[in-house]
């Protein structure tokens, strides 16, 4: 008998800038290790910093793509990224002299 996986179905929202680290601004960047452990329990191949630079570097903000990665073992198991390039909320000018840092 085989043992089978049981179907779930679930959703996560990661901002697309949580899906790798980097330890420095101009260091590499390393996936995140969360989600790779996620990744590699379904047997899904998927390198996190490609997709991440295809993200920000190839997407034009009100635009977006739909990816599906298969499992290489499970044949119903399927990783699914809404890559969805949205405008980033903006917020008012910090008031000066009131103990905020000026902008840099």
């Amino acid at each position: 008998m085989t043992a089978r996986m049981p179907t779930t179905v679930f959703t996560v929202r990661v901002s697309m800038s949580d899906w790798t680290c980097c330890p420095d601004e101009y260091g590499p960047f390393f996936p995140n290790a969360d989600l790779k452990a996620a990744l590699e329990v379904m047997h899904i191949s998927l390198n996190l910093c490609d997709l991440c630079e295809y993200y920000f570097d190839e997407i034009a903000v009100g635009t977006g793509d739909i990816l599906v990665f298969t499992s290489s073992r499970f044949t119903e198991t399927y990783f699914i990224a809404d890559l969805v390039s949205l405008k980033t909320a903006s917020f008012p000018p910090r008031p000066k002299g009131r103990g905020f840092p000026e902008a840099i």
